[in-house]
């Protein structure tokens, strides 16, 4: 029983102790000390941990920004090698073109130098001469008055003849229905029948080529000392039969069809080149300079008194189309 009781008060002893051992040490400093440091050290130890956090996300926003900035330089590395892959090209279509200038300013300047080897007296001659060509086609215009006139009565003329003709047709016929033993033996019949020659349309298609091929291979040996280009020749072909021989006018002093505008009236008004454009390469090509120079050089200088003599504004109103 005493035992008993002794335990009791030991162990209530005991608890005390044990309870107040906190407060006891609270009274000590240098624990007070040890746990400030531990708590000062708990909240480094959290700033850390949070600065490391803030470091793995700026780190991971710095490798998404060198991403993007690699991917930038990428894009801007394909960039250069298209942009300089279009100044090669553009280089060369300037070399091009500086060549092509270069001739085109070659022939000017042999332009300009024939047009300095006529003299002053050779200008005053050619201006005296086209003074009486002027008033010899001052006259001519008199004179054509009077052929309308002549030819009208000259159609009417013909048309009486041919009247004339095809009733005498109509009476062979006649009688040789009547006799049809005499048939073989009538030689009026061979008169009247035509030789077959070439049409007019055949014959428009062989002078065009005639002439411009004649003019062609001229300016080739006088002018460009080479040959032109064959998309070239085929671009003029197909103008000329577009712009040339188009009109045709009976003329009743030498009895005989002319065919106008001429191939080289249609260089020299520029007509033939404007057209040859149409066809040469694509559309937004356009006709070599050079070629249009050496063509009117030639022409110009092959044009004589023939050329000028034709008034084509006056055959154009008394004259018919030709076939195409």
């Amino acid at each position: 029983m005493i035992f008993v009781v002794v335990s009791a008060v030991v162990s209530l002893a005991t608890g005390y102790l044990l309870r107040d051992i906190p407060a006891l040490a609270a009274l000590n400093p240098a624990t007070r000390e040890r746990q400030q440091l531990e708590a000062s050290q708990k909240q480094k130890d959290e700033g850390l941990k949070q600065r490391e956090k803030e470091i793995e996300e700026k780190k991971s926003s710095v490798e998404l920004r060198e991403k993007e900035v690699n991917d930038g330089i990428a894009s801007i590395e394909k960039r250069e090698v298209a942009a300089t892959e279009k100044e090669e090209k553009l280089s060369q279509r300037e070399a091009v073109l500086a060549e092509k200038e270069k001739k085109i300013s070659e022939l000017e300047s042999n332009v300009k130098s024939r047009d300095k080897e006529l003299s002053d007296v050779e200008r005053e001659s050619a201006l005296a001469e086209k003074e009486k060509k002027v008033s010899a086609l001052e006259e001519k215009l008199k004179s054509r008055e009077k052929e309308l006139d002549e030819r009208e009565k000259t159609l009417e003329e013909r048309a009486n003849s041919l009247d004339e003709r095809e009733k005498s047709i109509a009476d062979k016929e006649t009688s040789a229905a009547a006799t049809p033993e005499a048939k073989d033996e009538d030689p009026a019949a061979v008169e009247d029948e035509e030789p077959k020659g070439e049409s007019e349309k055949e014959k428009r298609i062989r002078m065009i080529k005639e002439e411009l091929q004649k003019v062609i291979k001229q300016a080739e040996a006088d002018e460009l000392e080479e040959e032109f280009e064959a998309e070239a020749l085929e671009a003029l072909e197909k103008a000329a039969m577009v712009v040339a021989f188009r009109k045709k006018y009976y003329d009743v002093m030498k009895d005989e069809l002319i065919y106008f505008p001429t191939v080289s009236k249609t260089i020299v008004s520029y007509a033939l080149m404007e057209e040859a454009e149409k066809y040469y390469y694509e559309e937004e090509d356009e006709f070599p300079m050079e070629y249009s120079v050496a063509l009117r050089s030639v022409v110009t200088l092959n044009m004589g008194d023939d050329d000028d003599d034709l008034d084509e504004e006056y055959m154009s109103k008394l004259a018919l189309d030709v076939e195409i």
